[in-house]
């Protein structure tokens, strides 16, 4: 049942300063914090209202009845937006002049800036502060084939050995997911992947529905691959950066999907090559990104592990430092350059040999 049909069944067909907001509230005692420990939200009347915005008071999924996972009898549901506003259990609509006052509303879905704290957040009030509610996705993209500890056999032998990677990508809003890229290189350079789309857009040009991504490679480019990496760029020309960004909550980070390629040999020289998540689902543990809080060790603005190369951020070979540029447009020959690098990663021209390390 879309939203704005049943507040215009109640009366309400615009905001008025009395009804600025529509409050959702869940079963009480569910949770162990706030007044009555329910969870509560709320989203803004204009959006509530707006056909093209699709909210929906929900009782059915694919045609049946929803499961209690999945939040029976009903639920909210507001596509483009985080699950943190779609109260499942849906106990109590109410019309406000004001955002909800449930604890959750507040202690949230909330993205902070990196030196927010959870105690100065708390002293001084920052939970409170509205410009840092989390409402709508944003954009994201992740790597599901090759998966966390698969194994690929690479045949040296063959002419060639078609390798398909897969993926999805999403971004809130609406908007469309314009093209996804992947990089075999690190970031270096990047490869647009082919997008299949499961869902037409809505009648007022919305699109809600995740894509799926998929490029196939010859195995053999990724011998010299450190990692591969995806991102998205959507209609309004959002892409995902490059590292995260830590907040108190650690929500919203949608840096580039980065999955780890480990080369093996085994007694008889045929090589493989292992990929390895950040993490693995859930409470799973795996991953290089490490299984406790502080796990993932960062040096500067990128994450590493022990046995990453650790002496700065552009790896490239003796030759191509020659006639390299920096991001600025500079030369390359202007950086200073470290010590040569123990670590034998390839550069983004190929070359399996000892780099040099430019930093910037």
């Amino acid at each position: 049942m879309p939203l704005w049909r049943l507040l215009h069944a109640v009366g309400i067909t615009e905001p008025t300063p009395e009804a600025q907001y529509v409050c959702f509230d869940g079963p009480q005692q569910e949770l162990p914090k706030g007044a009555d420990g329910s969870y509560g939200t709320s989203i803004p009347m204009h959006v509530a209202l707006d056909p093209a915005c699709d909210v929906l008071v929900a009782y059915q999924q694919n045609g049946a009845r929803l499961e209690p996972d999945h939040g029976f009898p009903v639920r909210v549901i507001i596509p483009g937006w985080i699950g943190g506003r779609m109260v499942k259990w849906l106990c109590k609509i109410v019309v406000s002049a004001t955002p909800s006052d449930n604890f959750y509303h507040f202690n949230d879905n909330r993205i902070m800036p990196p030196e927010i704290d959870a105690e100065r957040a708390a002293a001084e009030g920052w939970w409170y502060k509205p410009e840092y509610i989390f409402n709508e996705l944003n954009i994201n993209s992740a790597i599901g084939a090759p998966a966390h500890g698969e194994v690929l056999c690479v045949q040296r032998s063959a002419s060639s050995q078609p390798f398909t990677l897969r993926g999805y990508a999403y971004t809130g809003g609406g908007r469309a997911i314009t093209r996804v890229e992947v990089s075999v290189d690190d970031g270096c350079s990047w490869t647009l992947a082919q997008l299949q789309r499961p869902e037409k857009p809505t009648k007022y040009g919305r699109q809600w529905c995740w894509v799926f991504w998929q490029l196939t490679l010859d195995a053999r480019a990724l011998l010299l691959a450190p990692t591969l990496r995806c991102r998205a760029w959507d209609a309004g020309n959002n892409t995902q950066p490059r590292n995260i960004t830590w907040n108190v909550m650690g929500m919203g980070n949608n840096c580039h999907f980065t999955v780890h390629v480990h080369q093996q040999r085994d007694a008889e020289g045929n090589v493989s090559l292992r990929f390895e998540h950040p993490t693995e689902p859930g409470a799973l543990k795996g991953g290089w990104m490490g299984n406790t809080a502080g796990g993932w060790k960062v040096r500067g603005l990128e994450g590493t592990q022990a046995n990453h190369c650790s002496y700065s951020r552009i790896l490239l070979c003796t030759a191509c430092a020659r006639g390299a540029t920096r991001r600025d447009g500079g030369s390359a020959r202007g950086y200073r350059r470290s010590r040569a690098c123990a670590c034998r990663r390839a550069c983004c021209c190929g070359t399996l040999q000892r780099q040099k390390v430019l930093h910037d």
